[in-house]
């Protein structure tokens, strides 16, 4: 059954003769397979991270456990509101708030809509298909609108207490006239407006770690760092069959004989069986620079990436910033720019991240490399004469 797929992966991963690079269109299909699964398993983890934290937590200042008059108040202060929170709907929803912990503040929000809705009528608890849709669509704005795809990438949209009330008119018609018979019903409009994006301060953290790692910039960072790996892998499966036993990274190992040696390497570097160690090092290393000179170009492309990805961000951000005092939601507005900051510096952060770990694993591969390479060199080969 795995035995086709296991065959594609040896042929993926066989050694690279001494000399080259290894970065053919297998390679770079197989980094852009590691780079979509690695994205589809971290954007899951992230993903479900913050509808966790949508349909289970609350803010952090509701976290502790306190009287109904307290909550309230709390959340006036939160919200800015300009009425009592003592009268109906907000006086049953929030008299028991407290009793609920910890209840979410994304379930606060869709009982206090279904009471501004149901106004005074008796009605079961049971959900019918459109209270569902309602809770769903709550729960999508303060989650970020989540799109996208889990291999590539994921977008968010910033929260907007505004366009989520807008959708849930949409849904339910019957809201936007209970408002407007309500008494100060445009100040109970601007409350739930408030009360949401206070309700969406929870998943500000987790949506902001999913927009670190999300964008095309990033996306190619990942990509190049496998290429990167995979090079580095597939030569040190060429150095495994060097010593007996595979064991490359134990020094006190044997190596295999010179004629078994002879099949690994290039038949260049035994042409003159007078040749001293030293004559066969500087054949082994300059035949190994084009390959690493090859391998460090990559490496530096990384920083770069990372470069254009803060000139992006930080060109987004400044052209929100220009439609700023004309747009009609300001903190939507505010809340894109920063988001296209962080984009902008995280970009650079990951490549700068991703250089130093290939880095590091290309300077042990070559510590280890140099040293196989002098051990045979010491092993089959003639020591520099005395003068």
């Amino acid at each position: 059954m795995f035995s086709k797929p296991l065959e594609i992966l040896k042929r993926l991963l066989r050694p690279v003769p001494i000399g080259s690079v290894g970065w053919g269109p297998s390679t770079l299909l197989f980094a852009g397979v590691l780079t979509m699964g690695s994205y589809w398993v971290l954007n899951t983890y992230l993903m479900n991270r913050v509808l966790y934290v949508v349909r289970e937590d609350r803010p952090q200042q509701f976290q502790e456990s306190f009287s109904a008059d307290e909550f309230r108040r709390r959340v006036r202060q939160a919200t800015n509101a300009s009425f009592a929170l003592d009268k109906e709907p907000f006086a049953s929803v929030f008299q028991s708030a407290p009793s609920k912990l910890p209840l979410p503040f994304s379930q606060l929000y869709f009982e206090l809509v279904q009471r501004i809705i149901r106004g005074d009528r008796v009605v079961d608890n049971t959900e019918t298909a459109k209270d569902t849709l309602i809770k769903e669509t709550i729960q999508k704005h303060l989650s970020g609108n989540i799109t996208g795809w889990r291999i590539y990438r994921l977008y968010t949209q910033p929260l907007s207490g505004q366009k989520l009330l807008d959708d849930l008119i949409k849904i339910e018609p019957s809201l936007q006239s209970r408002l407007a018979e309500i008494k100060d019903g445009d100040k109970y409009r601007d409350f739930l407006v408030k009360f949401a994006e206070l309700a969406g301060q929870p998943a500000r953290e987790p949506i902001r770690d999913l927009n670190r790692f999300n964008g095309i910039v990033q996306w190619l960072t990942v990509w190049l760092f496998w290429i990167i790996l995979l090079i580095l892998v597939r030569r040190v499966f060429y150095f495994l069959p060097l010593r007996k036993g595979g064991k490359l990274f134990d020094p006190a190992s044997s190596f295999q004989t010179r004629e078994n040696i002879q099949k690994y390497l290039p038949k260049t570097l035994f042409q003159n069986s007078g040749d001293t160690n030293n004559e066969f090092l500087d054949r082994v290393r300059s035949m190994e620079a084009t390959t690493y000179r090859t391998i460090e170009f990559l490496i530096s492309l990384l920083p770069s990436l990372g470069f254009v990805g803060t000139v992006i961000g930080m060109g987004d951000a400044l052209l929100a910033a220009d439609g700023l005092f004309s747009s009609r939601d300001k903190q939507q507005t505010i809340t894109h720019i920063t988001q296209q900051l962080g984009y902008a510096f995280d970009t650079t952060l990951i490549a700068l991240i991703a250089a130093l770990l290939a880095g590091v694993l290309v300077v042990i591969c070559r510590i280890h490399e140099n040293r196989v390479y002098t051990d045979i060199a010491n092993q089959f080969f003639y020591p520099k004469p005395k003068r």
